[in-house]
């Protein structure tokens, strides 16, 4: 948002309404235990936080909106508007693809990202003595490649990304924890 509500203190009393999937959910007490971070809650107070919710939380957390209170139509927001029909169609869409697989991760295809990124590192370091220009644009290569393997570690859910989210740091120097801050806000509002 443009204009982020004021944070909440922690001992707030107020409702933290976030709209999901059409509910209205208070998230004031899950709010300090959000793994990533007080902000994300609180930047959507008031809002739709659907599609931020399914980009980039794992189908366990999804399954735990069901333990989430609702709030009652008395203390509902009453002016956001229902999500528009584009929003509404990339919904579906997603809903289509993730039920046809294209969102399941395959041990062959992440050795096939891998691989080449790990053997531009190998070939750099190999040359680094005999053929230092060459060996600069191998590891340049390699580092470039290794950010974008690293972006897709970041935004991915399931339990593989989750291991591999150290790949940036361990590759380029890029925390997930900086990811996650700097990065991915910017996919969300």
């Amino acid at each position: 948002p443009s204009t982020p509500p004021p944070p909440l203190s922690p001992a707030s009393r107020e409702a933290l309404p976030v709209r999901i999937d059409g509910e209205w959910f208070d998230l004031r007490r899950w709010r300090a235990a959000h793994p990533a971070g007080v902000h994300w809650l609180d930047g959507f107070a008031g809002r739709d936080a659907t599609d931020v919710m399914h980009a980039f939380h794992s189908e366990d957390a999804v399954a735990m909106l069901s333990r989430l209170p609702r709030l009652s139509a008395a203390v509902q927001p009453p002016s956001l508007p229902p999500a528009s029909a584009l929003t509404l169609g990339f919904r579906r869409l997603r809903a289509r693809l993730v039920a046809e697989g294209w969102y399941e991760r395959l041990w062959w295809r992440e050795a096939q990202n891998l691989l080449p990124c790990l053997a531009c590192y190998g070939v750099g370091w190999r040359l680094a003595r005999a053929a230092p220009l060459l060996a600069t644009v191998s590891l340049a290569l390699g580092s470039t490649s290794a950010g974008w393997i690293a972006h897709d570690f970041v935004h991915g859910r399931g339990r593989f990304c989750a291991a591999m989210r150290g790949f940036g740091a361990l590759m380029n120097g890029h925390s997930s924890t900086w990811w996650s801050n700097k990065h991915n806000l910017h996919h969300a509002c």
